[in-house]
């Protein structure tokens, strides 16, 4: 379960991928293969890493790319993900193999005209979120939002520091 950082067992649980079948798609995404970096400690990956991994989970799971095409868009994938922007529940990702390119586009309806692989992102969305959402503050010594109810504004009143020792 998500805490403070996401694990190997986060995004097999978002994905569905067996531990095994998640390391073989991670040895072939550049940035995410590598040696272990300590004995049995736990990679932690961001959340944008986590959305690059969900999407190339979906496309050998859902649209049968190989691995090795995956592990050459997967620096594109993160590239383009990576830049500031709304997120759209009807966003998706354009892919070309050949010319290689990865493009963001706000909905469907602006991907019609072109020739590729579109990716529909707000089922992936949908399932980050929801994995998060079930998770997040489950640890009691994670914050929680504590509802203390509506208060006067008035009742609050500044507390004044003197800059003087006395």
């Amino acid at each position: 379960m998500i805490s403070s950082s996401i694990t190997i067992a986060d995004i097999c649980e978002i994905t569905g991928f067996t531990r095994h079948r998640l390391r073989g798609i991670l040895r072939e995404l550049p940035e995410f293969g590598g040696s272990v970096e300590k004995a049995r400690v736990a990679r932690e990956y961001s959340a944008a890493e986590l959305l690059v991994i969900v999407i190339c989970c979906e496309l050998e799971e859902s649209f049968g790319l190989r691995r090795k095409v995956i592990g050459a868009l997967s620096n594109d994938i993160l590239r383009c993900l990576s830049r500031p922007r709304n997120l759209h529940k009807a966003a998706c990702l354009h892919i070309q193999v050949q010319p290689q390119s990865v493009t963001y586009f706000n909905d469907l309806v602006a991907v019609k005209a072109v020739v590729g692989l579109v990716v529909p992102l707000g089922n992936i969305f949908e399932r980050i979120d929801a994995y998060i959402k079930q998770h997040s503050f489950s640890s009691p010594d994670q914050q929680r939002l504590l509802n203390f109810g509506p208060i006067e504004t008035s009742a609050v009143t500044p507390t004044r520091t003197s800059g003087g020792g006395r």
